[in-house]
């Protein structure tokens, strides 16, 4: 049962990490894979200043975002 829900969250996690990449990359920002690439992402979302990034996709992709951590799990079981 710990594997098939550690299968569910990693998949969310990816899920939500491919639609922030789609919709940004929609608006022509775009960042390299891996953990730095989405951190740079993460960031353009993050800082109000960035006039690349609308205020209501901003406001959207923030709220996304919350979800995103607000369920975060260490995969050896203990929240982050």
């Amino acid at each position: 049962m710990q594997h098939r829900t550690r299968d569910l969250l990693m998949r969310q996690h990816t899920q939500l990490i491919n639609a922030l990449r789609a919709h940004l990359a929609e608006l022509g920002i775009v960042a390299a894979q891996g953990d730095n690439g989405v951190a740079e992402l993460l960031a353009v979302v993050a800082d109000g200043r960035d006039l690349r990034l609308p205020i209501g996709a901003r406001a959207f992709e923030r709220r996304r975002l919350s979800r995103r951590d607000a369920s975060r799990i260490d995969f050896d079981g203990s929240a982050r």
